[in-house]
């Protein structure tokens, strides 16, 4: 923690949790070359750009490279920057050679914070122009690219930040389900002398979901692990919910073996998972919203963010170390 603070922080948390970054996910590193945070981009974004489009990309959707590694930098919302990418991306999509191909497409728009149904009305309409005549197309126009009509809320006077996004779908099908699949992501990467595989968790916990079904709570859908005798239904946050509310119980399989665990992170996973259950834990017994709980859910968050932060080091070490295995491997060098 006081190494992951003192290196990505732009303050230190005045409180009892005195090592906890006080993230900035917008903040460039003190060199100025990168983002403090940022993420591994879809096999599916685009990697190179026809020159010559009336819109530039938008800052920090204007990365494109030719090799499948790539990380991007988190990006503030705002309707300006999705009108440009939507511009954007039909031209590239809409040209008549080395056109980006509809998943491309979607995948970018999708970082830009476009929702799929105007995605869906940029590709149909780059596809249906491809190869044609655009001089009709006016690239400079705010309200839309030719028949295609941006929603009113980008032409008004709100803010992307003016709109309130339910909580419960932010901590569940967003937070919870990027930890459990990052969680698996360590999982798939440990080697078998750790004696514990994504496979291995899922089986392990499958009896324990199957006992809480007889007590039918209301609240445990756990769709991650549905199937012929859990009985689980597709719910969409509620399933998300549950793994949060027994994350505690469930991840501890990891730590069984815990001298031999420790050597392979589990401690990174725990403290993740931990700090996270208390978030949600007070996000969701507060008896209101003042600017006590505000503070005390800010502290929680920053707690939170830098054990996930330590947790996703882990991960690229652990596949940075095991892409070198495998290359000394191939060329007949000693095996890391």
């Amino acid at each position: 923690m006081e190494q992951v603070g003192h290196e990505y922080a732009t303050s230190i948390c005045p409180s009892s949790t005195s090592e906890c970054a006080n993230w900035d996910v917008m903040r460039t590193t003190n060199e100025g070359d990168g983002a403090v945070l940022d993420f591994q981009k879809h096999e599916d974004y685009p990697r190179r750009i026809t020159e010559g489009s009336p819109v530039a990309a938008p800052p920090g959707r204007d990365l494109f490279e030719e090799g499948a590694d790539g990380r991007l930098p988190f990006v503030k919302l705002d309707w300006s920057m999705m009108v440009q990418a939507c511009k954007f991306a039909f031209f590239q999509a809409s040209r008549p050679k080395k056109a980006w191909t509809k998943k491309a497409t979607d995948c970018y728009l999708t970082y830009c914070g476009v929702n799929p149904k105007v995605a869906k009305g940029v590709t149909n309409l780059a596809s249906s122009l491809k190869g044609k005549q655009q001089g009709h197309i006016d690239y400079d126009s705010p309200d839309g690219i030719g028949e295609l009509d941006f929603p009113a809320a980008w032409l008004s006077e709100l803010e992307v930040l003016d709109f309130i996004e339910c909580v419960m779908h932010l901590l569940f099908l967003g937070i919870a389900r990027s930890n459990f699949d990052l969680i698996t992501k360590w999982l798939s990467k440990l080697p078998a002398r750790s004696k514990m595989s994504s496979a291995g968790f899922r089986k392990a916990i499958s009896p324990l979901l199957t006992d809480l079904k007889a007590f039918r709570l209301a609240w445990c859908q756990a769709y991650p692990f549905a199937g012929k005798h859990a009985g689980y239904g597709g719910w969409v946050s509620e399933n998300w919910m549950t793994c949060v509310r027994l994350s505690k119980i469930m991840y501890a399989w990891c730590a069984v073996n815990h001298d031999l665990a420790a050597k392979h992170g589990v401690d990174d996973l725990s403290r993740m998972v931990i700090s996270f259950h208390a978030f949600v834990a007070r996000a969701l017994t507060h008896n209101g919203i003042n600017k006590d709980l505000l503070a005390e859910m800010e502290l929680l968050m920053q707690e939170f963010l830098s054990y996930v932060r330590e947790f996703d080091i882990r991960i690229r070490q652990a596949g940075q170390k095991s892409h070198k295995s495998f290359r000394e491997e191939g060329d007949g060098s000693l095996v890391a």
